[in-house]
């Protein structure tokens, strides 16, 4: 048996609410996997009490924090199981982006944690061959992110009206959520809408509020329920990401769900958007706001379903569960 601690959970890019109670198909294979639950002020102590009781194989992780540290060597303590991580975010290669993203003892305990895992995964290609080069660990495969690709298939046809360029996100620096102000400042005769999540840094969602109130094509909504969010990608010409550090995006792959042209700023992991002509990516912010100038830019084509053909055979709950057992097993 193989427990699944804190990977299903849907985490929404600017979603006001997070949904940790999703039941997915379990993978019947030579590991079963399982979800824990967890949530609100006693996560931590909630997670510790629910591995101490399970028996498992492995416990599996995808989630950058101060605190995987200590629960892994409470698991190699008080458990005969193997731990299993998830690599999430690109800002794991390297040491020092950890540290400036996510404080000095997320950075501290991860590079520990790391050292305690059996397993761990990429969620594309340049991904693992980076991580595995800069930090010297071995990475043992590669497993995309997870995407509910069944919540898209009974949905209406979509509006032949689009007009506007999207941005969704929550309130973190390393999204570089000015980029998109000033695109939308310098390129007047477009229209901009930005929905960003207060958390985790209300400060920063309260003043690029302020800021975008100034700029007359922009217009700024502060985090909407994940519904709303598919009206609004639904509605866009385009998404931007304009992130400094992502891993396998959710906003990419609700663009691809909904026939959005994804715009990222930085790389294409796997080559993803170019191969499937699902968006492009750009070097610079002057390269994007070039190409959105040009306004010579379509959405996906609503006639073909190749959207939604990549996302199941790629970001399916079934798919993640096997390429999990495919590299448990072999370990």
């Amino acid at each position: 048996m193989a427990l699944l601690a804190e990977y299903f959970a849907l985490d929404n890019e600017g979603s006001i609410i997070v949904n940790q109670d999703t039941d997915l198909p379990i993978h019947k294979g030579p590991l079963a996997i399982h979800q824990i639950r967890t949530g609100g002020a006693g996560r931590i102590v909630d997670l510790i009490r629910k591995i101490k009781l399970t028996k498992a194989d492995y416990f599996i992780f995808r989630s950058s924090n101060a605190f995987l540290y200590p629960i892994g060597l409470f698991i190699k303590a008080f458990t005969k199981a193997k731990i299993h991580y998830m690599i999430a975010n690109d800002w794991e290669i390297h040491d020092s982006d950890t540290r400036r993203i996510q404080g000095f003892w997320a950075a501290w305990g991860m590079k520990r944690f790391y050292r305690l895992c059996s397993t761990l995964n990429g969620q594309y290609t340049d991904q693992a061959s980076s991580f595995e080069d800069k930090r010297k660990i071995k990475v043992h495969g590669i497993v995309p992110n997870y995407f509910p690709i069944e919540a898209y298939k009974g949905l209406e046809p979509i509006s032949k009206k689009r007009t506007k360029i999207l941005w969704v996100g929550r309130a973190a620096n390393y999204k570089r959520p000015e980029i998109f102000l000033e695109l939308a400042k310098s390129l007047p005769n477009l229209s901009f809408e930005m929905i960003m999540a207060p958390k985790p840094d209300p400060t920063l969602a309260k003043r690029i509020a302020e800021e975008a109130k100034i700029i007359s094509n922009l217009n700024f909504t502060p985090g909407l329920p994940h519904v709303e969010l598919i009206r609004n990608y639904r509605e866009a010409l385009a998404v931007v990401i304009s992130s400094e550090f992502e891993g396998f995006s959710n906003v990419m792959m609700e663009g691809i769900a909904n026939k959005v042209q994804v715009l990222i700023l930085g790389n294409d992991p796997d080559l993803v958007l170019e191969k499937n002509q699902f968006g492009s990516s750009f070097d610079s912010a002057e390269e994007l706001r070039k190409y959105l100038a040009s306004n010579n830019f379509e959405s996906i084509d609503p006639k073909q379903n190749s959207e939604l053909h990549y996302l199941e055979s790629t970001h399916s709950s079934k798919r993640i569960a096997k390429s999990l057992n495919r590299i448990l097993s072999n370990s």
